[in-house]
């Protein structure tokens, strides 16, 4: 009985610090589109604020999911609704944190991915929300995972030629006007191996734009990584 109360906290521990970092990617999905500084050295952005009428929130209204049910999930200011994605990060982020640490205990593998799901998360939402991915969450990706890999190969030599060749395929389709492809290439090079930057060029050259091809591709690379990684570790 002692081990399973002890078993239960640990996982309620583990679920509000997903929680916690979906709440702060949060903040990250909002200001990121709007080019508002993410870590708030802006004097008009210095505390967190409601999207519509901007007045500042109190501590207890920014409280990850409980200050979304403590107002009923509108602004107490304006009276306006509170964007439904917002707490939808945090609930993912949460439930992934909770999977994840079932597959890998709390290891720096478990850290560095609650991290990079963020990103992902981050990645698949603004795609749906307005067709953009950003190359601040990009950049984020490619460092987490040169240092993820790194410490799971012994070596920097594999993540940096899957680095390489993403970065030339990144580089064309930049050339191309298709940032986005170009961003979405590197990071499945990445992620993944440079076969699969390979598959984002040739997808790029027939997708037309199609804005749900982009995120569905990011949902799916994403559990191919996760698996991936899990027999990186686990096939010794």
């Amino acid at each position: 009985m002692h081990l399973y109360i002890n078993t239960l906290l640990t996982y309620a521990f583990i679920a509000i610090l997903g929680i916690v970092v979906g709440n702060i990617s949060t903040t990250i999905l909002y200001r990121i589109p709007r080019q508002i500084s993410i870590f708030a050295f802006n004097n008009n952005h210095n505390k967190p604020f409601c999207s519509k009428c901007r007045h500042p929130l109190r501590w207890f209204e920014v409280l990850p999911i409980i200050g979304f049910l403590i107002n009923r999930g509108i602004c107490r200011y304006c009276g306006s609704k509170v964007p439904l994605e917002y707490v939808a990060l945090e609930v993912l982020t949460g439930i992934t944190s909770v999977v994840l640490y079932a597959l890998f205990g709390l290891t720096e593998p478990f850290l560095i991915l609650l991290l990079l799901s963020c990103a992902f998360l981050l990645h698949i939402f603004t795609l749906i929300l307005n067709d953009s991915i950003y190359i601040e969450i990009t950049a984020s990706i490619v460092i987490l995972c040169l240092i993820m890999f790194t410490l799971i190969q012994g070596t920097i030599l594999y993540p940096l030629s899957n680095f390489a060749i993403g970065s030339s395929l990144a580089i064309v389709l930049a050339r191309k006007k298709n940032t986005k492809y170009a961003q979405i290439a590197l990071i499945s090079a990445l992620w993944l191996h440079y076969i699969y930057g390979c598959v984002v060029f040739a997808l790029s050259l027939v997708d037309g734009q199609k804005k749900y091809y982009s995120y569905l591709y990011f949902v799916f690379i994403y559990f191919l990584g996760v698996a991936h990684i899990y027999n990186l570790i686990y096939s010794v």
